[in-house]
């Protein structure tokens, strides 16, 4: 059994720290104030006296909530931040006072739908509201004092950015893979920018493995948005060809270098298609979906919602723009002497596209469609060089110069340090993932 003595004092500390919390809220001094964001208290779980688990109390945005009368929510659609407020209570008067005041922080107008708010109000009949906070962002929130001096400012989360390291050997698709490891879809656009000049993405499947490492951007210890990609590597099971690529600035250039260090710029992208799928390939012998005879397919299909942008895979001049037979909308690109380009069945041409038109590698030309004979939405895509039609994704390209002797030396020593990342975890044939500190920002 318990002592009397030892049980009495037990009640009477875990009264007065079951009461705290609504003295903390009455006086919410630990909320950091200023917009320069230093971290804010964590609600730290409470001792256990005699025996006796006491409740750790409910705190957000710095507020501990046990205290107040709680209303959260997200502002809806075409809803004024004004309404919000007055919808609480507020008078035209007080919202009008609010509204200066929060002017050079964070204008009403900015206010966005989808986005939290919490409303913390007295616990009586009145629950008259005394914060609004509304979170713009995971990175900061803004609280709105609205007690008889009315304030408002602005406070910043702990944040901090990590590196990490995912490694993966492809089951079905590079999509599936990256939702598998836990990441986002950007993963996969960032290693397309990474590649878009020694591989089509859209092109690597069951077989082929790959490493990246990247930064994930962390709000109070929590994971939030996947921010640059850093290294990666790319085992091809089926021609056994590994690229690497490296993030690195030197000179006008602020991207990726392979190990060599030479800028992973061509002079032609891998596809003109960001995101989409290989339909059909280049053949001398398909059989044609619609004609229902074998024929050749020069070019690689690229399946893609209709509306898609078709972009420029470099620097030329249109030739045609125009819509004939079977091809449907078109546009052909004149590269140089050696170099041409076409990209059919689109649905319509992007603006100031027409023939003697200049564009730049990676501009819009025009949007994927399904005119002409197709059987559904997709750019066919054919190159010529030498005035013969090539797969392209067969042709060796050349690269860019490499980095110069004096950068070498640098991004030699950033490039081992993300190497020895990489080679952190080992292929293993299953989806994995290994965190790792960052040293080197």
């Amino acid at each position: 059994m318990l002592n009397k003595h030892k049980v009495a004092a037990a009640i009477g500390v875990a009264a007065t720290l079951i009461s705290l919390p609504f003295w903390v809220g009455l006086f919410p001094s630990p909320i950091n104030r200023g917009s320069a964001g230093a971290a804010l208290p964590v609600a730290q779980k409470m001792p256990l006296v005699a025996g006796v688990a006491l409740k750790t109390p409910s705190v957000k945005y710095g507020f501990v909530l046990d205290s107040f009368a709680v209303i959260e929510g997200k502002i809806s659609q075409n809803q004024p931040f004004a309404d919000l407020l007055s919808d609480n209570g507020l008078t035209d008067e007080q919202i009008a006072a609010l509204r200066k005041k929060a002017e050079s922080i964070f204008p009403f107008s900015k206010a966005q739908t989808g986005k939290e708010y919490l409303l913390l109000g007295e616990r009586t009949k009145a629950h008259k509201p005394e914060f609004l906070v509304y979170s713009p962002n995971v990175y900061k929130y803004i609280v709105f004092d609205l007690r008889d001096n009315m304030r408002v400012y602005e406070v910043r989360r702990a944040a901090e950015t990590r590196l990490e390291v995912a490694v993966c050997e492809i089951k079905k698709s590079l999509w599936e893979s990256i939702d598998d490891l836990g990441l986002d879809d950007d993963i996969a656009d960032k290693m397309q920018d990474a590649f878009k000049y020694a591989v089509d993405i859209q092109h690597i499947g069951k077989g082929d493995r790959f490493k990246v490492v990247y930064e994930r951007n962390y709000v109070d210890g929590k994971p939030v948005e996947v921010g640059d990609l850093k290294a990666a590597l790319l085992e091809e099971n089926s021609s056994g060809e590994t690229y690497e690529a490296f993030k690195y600035h030197s000179g006008d250039f602020d991207g990726y270098f392979d190990a060599e260090g030479r800028p992973q710029r061509l002079g032609f992208l891998a596809s003109p298609v960001k995101v989409a799928r290989i339909s059909s390939n280049f053949s001398m012998n398909r059989m044609h979906p619609i004609l229902g005879y074998a024929r050749p397919h020069l070019g690689t299909d690229y399946a893609a919602p209709i509306g898609t942008p078709i972009l420029a895979v470099a620097d030329g001049v249109v030739s045609k723009a125009e819509s004939a037979g079977g091809n449907g909308n078109f546009v052909k690109l004149k590269h140089s002497g050696t170099y041409e380009t076409q990209y059919l069945h689109m649905s319509k041409f992007a603006k100031g596209i027409r023939p003697g038109a200049k564009v730049a590698q990676g501009d819009v030309i025009g949007y994927v469609g399904s005119s002409g004979l197709s059987t559904g939405p997709h750019c066919c895509f054919r190159f010529w060089k030498n005035g013969q039609q090539v797969n392209h994704l067969k042709e060796k390209l050349p690269h860019s110069e490499p980095i110069s002797k004096g950068q070498f030396g640098k991004f030699s020593t950033r490039r081992d340090e993300l190497v020895t990342l990489l080679n952190a975890k080992s292929f293993e044939g299953t989806a994995d993932r290994v965190k790792v500190a960052e040293r080197h920002p």
